[in-house]
């Protein structure tokens, strides 16, 4: 019965502990406020601070998406050419947004001038002046790939000229030129000085971080309940976005395991408890919210050894941190002199 039980909670876990996230293959916004919030970028840079902003889930998709961005960038300029020629959008808008689903299938949209000029929009000034980007924004849509170029132009004269000329697909070639690269990075610059790409820069937050803390927390350990107190050791591994990916943990932890008859307290003995652990996120590497979930495997050492008619007992688990700064363990407790395994239920709270 309690094999079937400590299978039941393996299986419904991730139900409880896990929210289902639905993500829309395009989302459709203003200019990003930060890189790494929407999708790994690549920059091209232009003539007079002119700017292209390549924008995808991850560096390495964006490897594939040369030619599609020459050839999107082609029906673009034709598109808006024709617009500005029929005055069907003023060449003065400060926003135009482009959407294609396939050849047959576009669409161009652009704020009137006179209401672009007259609104003062906070976000997007303060992101100007964060990004240095020009006021000119031409947005472009690839509802299939879910990938969008964003241009920005000091002038609209300069629209057709400098991004004309550029070829997107040979910037993403050098964006992206090496496996290192795509796993470390999340933005990448490049430059077109006189029809030669080059790269100029590149930002990543890949890194480890070491982590020591005490904890305390109440284990309910076979049908006895017990407060528990301790230390934590963890090594957090980030991915390029700063965000933990992997995490070893160490533990060592105390607490008491009190024996009754008939409402008196007849024997208090101590267990100390050594384990080791490996937790993942679970979450969307770009989520600022991490789920860890893991295994850790260990010891129980009591001290009287009459509890386990053996010096130590095994001990192997599930480990999750779903809810805030508490974690959650489920362990089985094993030795081959025990009549039946034992388990344990225990919160933690690092502090």
């Amino acid at each position: 019965m309690k094999k079937l039980l400590f299978l039941a909670f393996v299986v419904a876990m991730p139900i409880f502990f896990f929210p289902v996230h639905a993500t829309s293959q395009v989302t459709v916004t203003g200019p990003i406020g930060d890189y790494s919030e929407v999708g790994d970028t690549i920059v091209v840079l232009l003539k007079q601070n002119n700017k292209v902003l390549i924008v995808g889930n991850t560096l390495k998709k964006l490897k594939d998406y040369g030619p599609t961005a020459d050839r999107l960038k082609t029906v673009f300029l034709n598109d808006i050419s024709k617009a500005f020629s029929e005055r069907s959008i003023s060449s003065s808008a400060l926003e135009v947004h482009y959407f294609v689903q396939d050849e047959n299938k576009r669409r161009i949209k652009a704020e009137a001038a006179e209401y672009s000029e007259k609104r003062v929009d906070v976000p997007f000034e303060i992101l100007r002046l964060k990004l240095d980007l020009p006021k000119y924004n031409y947005t472009i849509y690839n509802l299939n790939t879910g990938l969008r170029m964003m241009v920005f132009m000091n002038h609209p004269d300069s629209l057709l000229s400098q991004l004309g000329e550029v070829s997107l697909n040979e910037a993403i070639v050098e964006a992206t030129k090496s496996k290192k690269l795509i796993q470390n990075y999340y933005k990448v610059e490049v430059a077109t000085d006189s029809n030669h790409v080059r790269e100029i820069k590149r930002a990543g937050a890949k890194s480890f971080l070491v982590k020591f803390v005490p904890i305390i927390g109440v284990t309910l350990f076979g049908n006895t309940l017990s407060p528990v107190l301790g230390s934590q050791f963890d090594l957090r591994f980030n991915n390029k976005y700063g965000i933990g990916k992997y995490r070893v943990g160490f533990l060592f932890e105390g607490f008491p395991m009190i024996e009754r008859t008939n409402g008196e307290i007849t024997s208090i003995n101590g267990m100390a408890n050594l384990e080791c652990r490996f937790l993942v996120n679970t979450l969307p590497f770009k989520s600022k919210t991490a789920y860890w979930l893991g295994i850790q495997a260990g010891l129980l050492i009591p001290s009287n050894e009459q509890m386990f008619n053996a010096p130590e007992a095994f001990k192997i688990g599930f480990t999750t941190e779903v809810m805030g700064p508490f974690n959650w363990s489920f362990d089985l407790i094993s030795h081959p002199k025990l009549e039946e395994s034992i388990y344990s239920l225990t919160v933690r709270l690092p502090f």
